[in-house]
């Protein structure tokens, strides 16, 4: 299986990954000549380094800045800091906001996590600030970076005509996900593709791939589910319900949702028992993992790693680049 999909999962070559990283039995091998998972790793390492570089520069940046006022104002270096980074107290709409957007990721009370949450949101504004006072330092100083950011890798990704999507079949933008019905940061993701879709289902084709956890047999049981209501033409209600109230997934989920939308129970029962069904599960588990997926969820537009770190707005820049 894993050979097929390294087969049918083609990387675009380019030029930075086209020179020979090592030799073997005489042959030079390129980046552009690795699995797709392996191409993916280093991206991440290389990122990781690459960012880890720049928030020490940053930092160096912003430490010969406090020294310079440190000695022009006579005070110590603390002082100055403490006097730049001084911001607002955390407010309780602030905590409160914060607690209900990431509450489907936080398996806490509002009660019992909120001295955390204000720590948290208080080293933000911390942070926020020094990266102001940095930015304003670079502009001042003509800064320009010298160092490369890596290019991360993009990859052909087959897909059979029979997996779900919705928008615009013939899209040259694509975005898949990779996912969990019981990953709580998948449901979070379904929030902001769902905002991203209304305004973008025209344009752009997101099609949902089912990545469930090896740990959990509920996991793969209700995409198993999902599978099955597919093929009733009820993918997108039964994806939705779940994503709704993940605490209501369990095991007889699948059934009861059969039941409720008034499919043919005994088709739809043999649907999810069936052999074909848990290869079906298990080969877009095995394509996400040859792709160098490790967590849900795993997202891809058009061929190319991405995260949702700039929440919906963000992704739909990036859809609006490619169209």
């Amino acid at each position: 299986m894993k050979l097929l999909l390294a087969i049918f999962i083609c990387s675009y070559v380019t030029a930075l990954r086209a020179g020979p990283i090592y030799q073997w039995r005489g042959q030079s091998v390129s980046e552009s000549q690795l699995t797709p998972a392996a191409q993916q790793k280093i991206y991440e390492i290389d990122k990781k380094h690459y960012d880890e570089k720049k928030a020490l520069i940053d930092d160096n940046l912003f430490r010969d800045h406090l020294k310079k006022l440190s000695d022009e104002q006579k005070v110590t270096v603390e002082d100055v800091e403490e006097g730049l980074l001084k911001t607002n107290p955390v407010s309780e709409k602030e905590l409160r906001d914060f607690y209900n957007a990431n509450q489907s990721v936080i398996p806490y009370s509002f009660e019992t996590i909120q001295f955390e949450l204000k720590t948290k949101l208080a080293q933000e504004k911390r942070t926020e600030k020094k990266q102001s006072i940095v930015s304003e330092i670079k502009k001042k100083n003509k800064f320009a970076w010298e160092i490369a950011a890596p290019v991360p890798p993009r990859f052909q990704i087959p897909l059979a005509n029979d997996r779900p999507f919705m928008g615009n079949a013939n899209s040259s933008v694509v975005l898949i996900e990779f996912g969990d019905y019981k990953c709580p940061y998948c449901a979070k993701a379904h929030g902001l593709i769902e905002k991203v879709m209304s305004q973008m289902k025209s344009k752009v084709k997101f099609v949902y791939l089912d990545f469930p956890s090896e740990r959990s047999d509920l996991s793969f049981h209700l995409a198993k589910g999902g599978h099955c209501a597919h093929q009733e033409g009820k993918f997108w209600q039964y994806h939705q319900q779940i994503f709704k109230d993940q605490t209501k997934a369990s095991f007889d989920f699948p059934l009861r949702f059969a039941k409720d939308h008034k499919l043919d129970m005994k088709k739809y029962e043999q649907c999810l028992n069936a052999e074909e069904t848990k290869m079906h599960v298990i080969n877009t588990r095995e394509q996400g993992k040859a792709l160098g997926v490790d967590m849900t969820p795993g997202l891809f537009l058009n061929g190319t790693k991405i995260s949702l770190d700039d929440g919906s707005d963000g992704l739909i820049r990036e859809m609006k680049k490619l169209l």
